[in-house]
């Protein structure tokens, strides 16, 4: 396996480390050095909703000082990066909306963040149902241009959320579990993915063409409910159909 390749499976490696917790409190505990290690100070899980009113968080650090601030002054109705995380596929990091044309509210927001010392972060959203998308934020105090870094970040908060949502809805009265199912190909061209392969490169293992594959990777993110291929790798193995 290539250099480039060892950046993803590394990655995966550190997410498949983190031994599954059988609370809130507990996933919390277990991910808090991993993404300390990253320089990520604050990390919160929530959802997204359908009808327009914003953010709710419900389990991560809510009682850190910034994350009171955010709620008290009603950031997640109105959250300008959550807005923008809403129509990306990926991960959508603070530093990155600063250097484009951040809105007036956005600049707001920023610089309220900077004054409890928090300078850049993220917000991730996943799968979309009827109760809306779910959704990851984080908050550093130190700037997160660092590719392998933000990858790393990236595939912990999947991580995150994927258990965390399942901890909170096994919670909730009404709720119920459904294993998605996957054909044999779409396990394949998962497994492929995992390893850092590209469709075309997937295709000539397996003897399809590229769009054949991406159709495959398509199907099975629509199976599992996320948005990319990469949070399919890691629902797929969270669920124990590939391993990491």
């Amino acid at each position: 396996m290539g250099k480039a390749n060892d950046i993803p499976r590394r990655a995966f490696d550190a997410v498949a480390a983190v031994e599954r917790p059988n609370s809130l409190e507990a996933l919390q505990a277990v991910v808090t050095p991993h993404f300390a290690q990253l320089g990520v100070e604050i990390v919160a899980g929530g959802v997204h909703d359908n009808n327009g009113t914003g953010v709710s968080l419900f389990f991560g650090d809510l009682d850190h000082r910034w994350t009171r601030h955010y709620l008290d002054n009603r950031w997640h109705a109105r959250s300008p990066v959550a807005s923008i995380a809403a129509r990306t596929p990926g991960p959508v990091f603070w530093s990155d909306v600063k250097q484009g044309a951040p809105s007036a509210d956005a600049r707001r927001l920023f610089a309220e963040a900077g004054e409890f010392d928090m300078h850049d972060g993220h917000v991730m959203m996943l799968g979309r149902g009827a109760w809306g998308a779910m959704l990851v934020a984080t908050a550093s105090s130190r700037d997160l241009h660092d590719a392998d870094s933000r990858l790393a970040i990236h595939l912990l908060s999947l991580h995150y959320a994927l258990v965390g949502f399942d901890l909170w809805r096994n919670k909730q009265p009404s709720s119920v579990v459904e294993l998605p199912r996957l054909t044999a190909r779409q396990i394949e061209c998962l497994k492929w993915t995992r390893d850092g392969k590209s469709s075309w490169e997937i295709g000539a293992i397996l003897s399809l063409s590229s769009r054949t594959v991406e159709e495959h990777l398509n199907k099975a993110c629509a199976r599992l409910g996320v948005r990319t291929r990469m949070q399919a790798v890691v629902e797929a193995g969270r669920l124990g159909i590939i391993s990491l």
